[in-house]
């Protein structure tokens, strides 16, 4: 019996070719390493980094987001600031946030879903610096295991950033968080030597 593969149907994110995506995400990148007062080092995997998420966000895709995994200072909220700086520089509306920031803002009675964004992208970085779990009205909730439920559901375009690996995910938002990330994220491990 064949196996049948299915194709996407899903346009790409960037409707750009992947060249001008990397060209785009090189520059942005290199200037939000510039507001830091620091110097661009352009090492092979810091360049492989950017060429793989522009590769990702130019392919059609039925993925709707980007996971940036490692240790700390490897340049992954560097990624997430110059795909925003490319998103807003092409008309793409963006929401950067942290986990944190999302707790509390929860804990407050808001929602990021709840933001009127007609195009819906959320950039969080640090997730899991976050408090696992909070008490809402005596009862404990996952804000973020929570969130991940409804971004999935409305099919938002999410880029995350985190020290979490996949065991990790699993062990503090639980097995079925992990899996929707499977689907959600294309994900990337940064191995780069700490910048800092």
């Amino acid at each position: 019996m064949s196996q049948q593969t299915s194709t996407s149907t899903s346009k790409p994110f960037w409707d750009i070719p992947s060249v001008s995506a990397f060209k785009l995400l090189l520059t942005a990148y290199k200037e939000v390493v510039s507001e830091h007062d620091r110097a661009f080092m352009a090492d092979r995997q810091t360049l492989e980094n950017i060429k793989a998420v522009a590769i990702w966000l130019t392919t059609p895709s039925d993925k709707r987001g980007i996971y940036l995994g490692g240790s700390c200072g490897n340049g992954k909220t560097t990624m997430m600031r110059a795909f925003e700086k490319v998103c807003n520089k092409i008309g793409k509306r963006v929401l950067r946030t942290s986990a944190p920031k999302m707790v509390a803002w929860h804990l407050d009675g808001h929602s990021v879903l709840d933001l009127p964004y007609q195009e819906k992208v959320i950039c969080i970085d640090d997730l899991g610096t976050e408090a696992a779990e909070s008490m809402v009205y005596g009862n404990k909730v996952s804000v973020m295991a929570d969130f991940f439920e409804e971004a999935y559901k409305t099919r938002c375009f999410l880029f995350v950033t985190s020290n979490l690996g996949a065991q990790e995910i699993e062990d503090r938002y639980g097995e079925r968080v992990r899996d929707r990330f499977r689907e959600i994220f294309h994900s990337k491990k940064f191995t780069n030597q700490s910048f800092r």
